[in-house]
């Protein structure tokens, strides 16, 4: 846990470190800014921090003795440096005078406490170490649109699970190896659940890595029982009607350059990897013929699709689609505008081909398939992190 500290004055701040010492958080990981110049030096790296204790009253520079009231330049630093998911709280000298505008700093979620109140700010600090201690409790996170695909993660070997409601949504959590995390099954299949409910599980917790993975489509360039790993990805219902048809705005999504790197890199060096991760699926139904593993772009939309006419016109915005699904394009959205920016990815398993022939054959086994593999990307990049 990181902590920063907002604070001037020296006997205030051997305070708060007697405070954080006495909860058990070590000095070395608090961190202190004693002026404003040097707090709006941070810029971005404020994002970092786990928790955020200020007092708004600073000299403007270093080794400055006069302060002032830096709310409005404080508050600006917070809205755009990513703040807005940490605990911030304040505690000043300065609650009751008259230029402290208290409904400002409250319309901002900050709650400015008494420094001559020790008891009360003293609690007030239990209370948000709690809060930012539990948005970490997580190394992971995995969202399901379905509950035979959470269902594939029994085949991880050593998982633990403990079903139960987490931020209001059905949630396993599940501890693999040394690894703590969650895994989601959305109320909803579909593009407005898969947003949603990312979009909630993350603005209350922050893992180290974040995935989806599951069964899709897939486009005659594919193999069924093939594992694709997410590229990039559009929602190919995006666009404009007019008389003389539909156009198509193919907004895109995707993951990070470096991680797709790595992903890819793993793809190609592990020959083996599905026959390896399949090795103990022998007594489910199984492909015919086993398909290298790869890089795909998916095109998601709201509707499950089973015609060969429909899979045409997905083409046509994109020649080299190979992965048909609903939720893959919001799942990415969402991350990519998480203040956190974790590192996430998706992988799903290829079980019809998106035509009138679709049928369940392959389901258990790609549900199974594509939870071991996200396991398996997901302990490279954790092992990476660490």
């Amino acid at each position: 846990m990181q902590i920063l500290v907002i604070e001037d004055e020296d006997a205030k701040f051997e305070k708060f470190l007697e405070a954080f010492q006495e909860r058990g958080i070590t000095n070395d990981t608090i961190n202190r800014v004693d002026n404003l110049v040097d707090l709006l030096s941070l810029g971005e790296n404020l994002s970092r921090y786990d928790l955020c204790l200020i007092d708004f009253f600073l000299p403007v520079r270093k080794g400055e003795k006069d302060v002032q009231n830096c709310v409005d330049d404080i508050l600006k630093v917070l809205d755009n440096s990513n703040l807005s998911s940490v605990p911030v709280m304040a505690i000043t000298r300065h609650v009751a005078e008259p230029d402290f505008d208290d409904h400002k700093v409250k319309s901002k979620g900050i709650l400015a406490y008494d420094f001559e109140q020790e008891d009360i700010w003293k609690v007030a600090v239990d209370s948000f170490l709690a809060r930012a201690k539990d948005r970490h409790k997580y190394d992971f996170i995995g969202i399901l649109a379905l509950e035979e695909e959470r269902l594939g993660f029994m085949r991880v070997p050593n998982i633990d699970v403990e079903s139960r409601k987490v931020v209001g949504l059905d949630a396993w959590e599940v501890k693999i190896g040394d690894w703590r995390g969650a895994l989601f099954c959305l109320p909803k299949m579909g593009l407005v659940d898969a947003a949603v409910a990312t979009s909630k599980i993350m603005s209350n917790y922050s893992p180290k890595v974040a995935f989806m993975s599951g069964i899709c489509g897939g486009s005659e360039k594919t193999k069924m029982g093939q594992l694709l790993v997410t590229d990039f990805c559009w929602e190919y219902q995006s666009g404009k009607w007019i008389a003389e048809g539909f156009q198509s705005d193919p907004y895109q999504e995707g993951i990070s350059e470096p991680l797709k790197a790595d992903l890819s890199i793993l793809l190609k060096s592990r020959t083996n990897l599905v026959k390896d991760l399949e090795d103990d699926l022998h007594d489910l139904e199984r492909p015919s013929k086993l398909a290298k593993p790869t890089m795909a772009i998916f095109a998601s939309g709201s509707a499950v699709v089973a015609s060969k006419e429909q899979m045409k016109k997905i083409k046509s915005q994109h020649r080299k689609v190979k992965g048909i699904d609903m939720e893959i394009f919001a799942f990415h959205r969402a991350m990519n505008l998480c203040e956190d920016r974790i590192p996430h990815f998706s992988c799903k398993v290829v079980v019809d081909k998106a035509d009138e022939q679709k049928d369940d054959e392959l389901h258990d086994y790609g549900c199974a398939l594509s939870a071991l593999a996200a396991v398996e990307f997901m302990g490279e990049i954790l092992a990476d992190q660490s």
